[in-house]
């Protein structure tokens, strides 16, 4: 349940589920069908954005657009506050904090709200590319060269393209 332009970015619940068999019978059909059914009902329970992040979220993406990073980072203190994130609220949370993070001139909080982002493995594998690039570039600038390594590997096993990061794995 996404009801926002935030949420609307980051929720996608495109769910693609194959099962094969040679001769299911009706029964096994039956259960299988209402397996998948409370499986994919639970799943997408867990992982709605709740309005109350949206607020505090929203507030600090319009902060930021403003130019006040410092303003936009303390409405994160709201979205914190809230018991029990799901991983795709803390997928949201996290990314946008690094986005606001890197506007106050903060690399390494960005990049630890990176790492936070991407440790809930959610988004598209596109998207987890991106955040991956920029994490392993703000590792190695701060001289992190064992953490950009791991995260070079990640993002080239991901499929990730730039010669740069092949290099930062090596080392």
């Amino acid at each position: 349940v996404c009801s926002s332009d935030l949420a609307e970015r980051f929720c996608s619940g495109n769910y693609l589920i194959m099962i094969q068999f040679r001769r299911p019978t009706p029964l096994l059909q039956l259960g299988l069908t209402l397996l998948l059914a409370c499986t994919l009902t639970v799943h997408a329970q867990q992982e709605a954005l709740r309005a109350e992040i949206l607020r505090p979220l929203q507030a600090a993406q319009d902060l930021n657009k403003q130019n006040k990073p410092t303003e936009a980072l303390a409405r994160f203190a709201e979205a914190d506050a809230l018991a029990a994130p799901n991983p795709l609220e803390i997928f949201t949370i996290e990314r946008l904090r690094a986005v606001v993070n890197m506007a106050a001139g903060n690399s390494a909080a960005a990049g630890k709200a990176l790492e936070k982002a991407l440790l809930t493995e959610r988004g598209t594998t596109a998207d987890r590319v991106a955040l991956m690039e920029h994490l392993v570039l703000i590792q190695y600038r701060a001289k992190q060269y064992a953490d950009a390594a791991v995260w070079a590997g990640r993002y080239l096993a991901l499929g990730g393209q730039r010669e740069q990061l092949r290099q930062v794995q090596g080392q």
